[in-house]
């Protein structure tokens, strides 16, 4: 292993590793594994998966990372016909040795019963679960803490009208906070007494007539304008989440480069008063 997945060594090494080693281990693979760290990549799974077991609601979000890990294709060095070859596979077909010849003969087949013998649920509980991380986690981009706050099963409930929205063009501000809550830290605000939440998560009563309200094309999302700003990972650029009145869903805007307090390019998909709004609410919330 190179120098760089020393967490990867501790991982393999540690006689009782803790879920946070193993969650660590797999996502320094993400960023600097290769094929050379197959067998690794797969013992720690497989211990992650046995941790994530033993665990309610956090262990089955456990879960549906791996999975969404395991259906990602990777290179890796197989033997086919008595010959070593490199073939770009899904992660799960470098479990065992023997799988690729299996898998390239019918893939449903050895999916399903994968599924069964090393993750111990049917195919349909596995896909469920790797939509939901697909979706929220690499679609959306929220963090594990985040979703650990709605908690799996909500999270289920609500992702076909996450998708739709996000496929229209945006989300539904009022949704995502139901699900996950808003805390005094991200509202900027100081929490009197201690308290963690300006809005907790809401209620599997409360978010399922929400739902139901948005089947039937209800709105709630107001009656005035509504800007959030988020700052793009790696980069200056700003993305503005609009909400317009009357609309379910909040559209991305390509807001601004911001090089210092006071200087942005808006693109032409706001009008010259929402320009102004929009700005003025970033500024604000620059400077807090």
């Amino acid at each position: 292993m190179t120098k760089a997945l020393t967490v990867v060594e501790r991982a393999m090494s540690a006689k009782e590793p803790t879920r946070l080693t193993l969650y660590e281990a797999l996502q320094m693979l993400d960023l600097r594994g290769g094929p050379s760290e197959i067998a690794a990549d797969a013992a720690i799974s497989d211990k992650f998966l046995q941790l994530a077991r033993d665990m309610e609601s956090m262990g089955k979000l456990d879960q549906a990372y791996v999975i969404w890990r395991l259906c990602k294709p990777v290179e890796a060095q197989v033997w086919e016909h008595g010959e070593e070859v490199q073939v770009t596979i899904p992660r799960w077909v470098t479990w065992e040795s023997d799988l690729y010849v299996r898998w390239k003969e019918d893939p449903k087949r050895e999916w399903e019963a994968f599924c069964l013998r090393r993750l111990g649920m049917d195919a349909n509980t596995a896909y469920q679960r790797r939509r939901v991380w697909e979706l929220y986690a690499e679609t959306l981009g929220y963090d594990r803490s985040k979703l650990e706050r709605a908690g799996i099963s909500k999270l289920q409930r609500a992702r076909a009208q996450v998708a739709r929205d996000w496929e229209a063009g945006g989300v539904d501000d009022i949704l995502i906070n139901m699900l996950m809550g808003v805390t005094y830290d991200e509202s900027g605000e100081d929490s009197p007494d201690g308290e963690t939440y300006k809005h907790p998560p809401a209620t599997d009563d409360t978010l399922v007539e929400y739902l139901r309200e948005r089947r039937q094309g209800q709105s709630r999302q107001g009656d005035s304008i509504h800007f959030r700003f988020e700052m793009n990972n790696g980069s200056d650029r700003v993305t503005c989440w609009v909400t317009r009145p009357g609309d379910p869903v909040s559209v991305p805007v390509d807001l601004a480069v911001v090089k210092r307090i006071g200087y942005a390019s808006i693109d032409a998909e706001l009008s010259e008063d929402e320009w102004e709004q929009a700005w003025d609410s970033f500024v604000k919330e620059w400077k807090k």
